[in-house]
């Protein structure tokens, strides 16, 4: 299973870090898939729970199972995305002189899950994982809501349905990310506009924090590769918040791109990706991280750190943060009544749920293992 992964990212294993990563989450992502699409197996496993061993739930569970790995991890990744982005951010350390040993960039799957991290193997092999939901709710979410930033260039009636197609397509999109619904998590609705910078300062932002976890994983952090100079306060808090020297690292990064000077929207990709993620936190649709600063709180800090680089694209960022705000109040009480009723159903089958989990578990350790699949599970 975890191989299978690794292979399709081009790589021919995967650091036992990356596998323990994929455990954990692969199973619960199966239960949401299984909740959605099998209400009839749920109740056939309520009505028999009681008088049945559980071995023979496996019956009901394992086809699932099969078409889960065939169709929600067998979805195209994100490699070759992953690998043009890595030629202009190697471009742009070239240029700048700026050495970072890192032996590759890869799509490791789940593209339910957005999350990326820097691993570092006894310093020898050092590379950037990416979850395919990380580049697939910002391509969702960009194409949802870059209209609204261009909507004073569109012909005015035709502009009017865009716009409301799209207002439709992010409540959706909102409700799927914040309940992992494989139904609505499909964007059924896209524009591709001209300007495509929005969407790559979002990867590029990304990729770059990452690299900024490589750069002071090996130098200190109180090194500062950059030709610009940053104020006193931000290099404190630089010396004992990776997490926020990453993120420092990496708008300047951006700023140093040829990408930056084409288009419009590059360097505000990076507010917007934490401005969405704010609005989801502080109503309390998805948790608050814990190993990272708030959302809002990177929004701030990173829309500050602009106004220190450029203060008319500072102005701008502003701008379209009021008209990314404004949408949002238009949505939000529809997104929280669509993410309460998903979880007020979800909630009526939390233990046949629970059974579904733990044979998952059995059959994805066998799979890892490469053991003949048995239907019995460690519960009852």
């Amino acid at each position: 299973m975890f191989d299978l992964l690794a292979k399709r990212s081009g790589r021919e294993s995967l650091s036992e870090l990356q596998k323990r990563e994929l455990r954990k989450n692969v199973v619960s992502d199966f239960v949401d898939f299984f909740y959605i699409r099998n209400w009839f197996e749920l109740r056939v496993i309520r009505w028999l729970r009681p008088a049945v061993d559980s071995a023979l739930f496996g019956l009901l569970v394992y086809p699932y199972l099969k078409l889960y790995v065939r169709t929600v991890i067998s979805l195209p990744h994100y490699q070759p995305v992953l690998d043009l982005l890595a030629i202009d951010i190697k471009k742009t350390l070239s240029i700048n002189g700026i050495e970072i040993e890192l032996n590759g960039i890869d799509d490791v799957g789940r593209w339910s899950i957005m999350n990326a991290e820097y691993i570092s193997t006894f310093g020898i092999d050092s590379r950037i994982s990416v979850n395919s939901g990380m580049l697939y709710f910002l391509h969702v979410f960009c194409r949802n809501l870059q209209p609204f930033l261009m909507k004073e260039e569109m012909p005015k009636r035709r502009g009017k349905i865009v716009l409301w197609l799209m207002k439709r397509q992010f409540k959706r999109s909102a409700i799927a990310f914040c309940t992992n619904n494989h139904r609505k998590i499909i964007s059924m609705v896209s524009m591709v506009p001209e300007d495509g910078t929005l969407l790559e300062g979002m990867e590029m932002f990304v990729l770059c924090h990452e690299i900024g976890h490589a750069y002071y994983s090996q130098h200190s952090n109180d090194a500062w590769p950059f030709k610009e100079t940053i104020g006193e306060k931000a290099s404190r808090r630089m010396s004992k918040d990776e997490e926020y020297a990453a993120d420092i690292f990496s708008i300047h990064m951006l700023m140093l791109m040829d990408e930056c000077q084409e288009g419009k929207y590059l360097l505000y990709g990076t507010c917007l990706f934490f401005l969405i993620l704010s609005w989801f936190e502080e109503a309390g649709f998805i948790k608050k991280p814990v190993k990272h600063p708030l959302s809002k709180e990177r929004y701030d800090y990173l829309l500050e750190e602009i106004k220190g680089m450029d203060v008319d694209l500072y102005n701008r960022c502003l701008e379209y943060s009021n008209n990314m705000n404004s949408v949002w109040q238009l949505c939000k009480d529809d997104v929280g009544r669509g993410i309460d009723r998903y979880r007020k159903k979800r909630s009526k089958y939390e233990g046949e749920l629970e059974v579904v989990r733990e044979y998952a578990m059995h059959y994805f350790r066998c799979e890892e293992c490469g053991e003949e699949l048995g239907h019995e599970t460690s519960g009852s």
